[in-house]
């Protein structure tokens, strides 16, 4: 291990995050990128270890025991991270917990098609619009139009159907970022009486409808 990788592990907070990345790869979790799984973005990292993320993963990185993807939306000018742990992060870690060395497998080509990173939020509302796009109503010449009330009740439509909490109920602000982004389209209609401010509606996009989102797959459980 070099100079900086043996000064970043006498952290005990960069060792239980790197232990968690290990464990994910491990175990088929995380995201599946470049061919691989294990990937995992920052507020994923402080779910599953109770740590607040304080520089880190970035530590990490700079140590090169990790590797980092960048999953933001294309043209927005930001950065949105998903790490991994690679082969030398693995044998630091064997090396100071004194348990075998885990085989990490290298990651692929980046694909042309690459996928982006939606927080839980925003992502649960591009869904719920993908959902009430396929079904309900025409409204303005095409269906999938919602206002915020008409989409609470369809996400407690769409999970009384299926008998599960899958869908939960949508932000203003969700609906705003996704449209910011470009993946939803925001319609404002002035009614010709008994309101003042206009009934706003949403619609998934065109590009909102073919983005491909990185999906999570949950850990394998060991033993039992």
């Amino acid at each position: 291990m070099s100079i900086t990788g043996e000064r970043v592990m006498k952290d005990p907070y960069v060792l239980a995050v790197l232990e968690y990345l290990v464990r994910l790869v491990i175990d088929g979790g995380g995201y599946e990128l470049r061919g691989v799984t294990g990937w995992a973005h920052m507020h994923d990292v402080e779910e599953a270890t109770r740590l607040r993320m304080d520089g880190q993963l970035p530590r990490l990185f700079a140590a090169r025991l990790v590797d980092r993807v960048n999953v933001a939306l294309p043209g927005t000018g930001k950065e949105s991270w998903l790490y991994r742990v690679n082969g030398a992060g693995a044998r630091a870690h064997a090396d100071i917990s004194g348990e075998a060395c885990e085989r990490i497998r290298v990651p692929g080509e980046m694909e042309k098609d690459a996928a982006i990173y939606i927080a839980p939020g925003p992502l649960n509302a591009l869904e719920v619009l993908r959902r009430a796009c396929e079904e309900g109503p025409e409204r303005f010449a095409g269906r999938g139009w919602r206002t915020g009330r008409e989409l609470t009740l369809f996400v407690e439509q769409l999970n009384g159907r299926n008998g599960t909490d899958r869908y939960f109920r949508i932000d203003s602000m969700e609906l705003k970022w996704l449209a910011s982004a470009g993946l939803v389209e925001k319609r404002d209609e002035k009614l010709a009486w008994g309101r003042d401010q206009p009934v706003v509606y949403w619609r998934v996009s065109a590009s909102g409808r073919i983005a491909r989102v990185v999906e999570w797959r949950e850990p394998r459980r060991r033993g039992g």
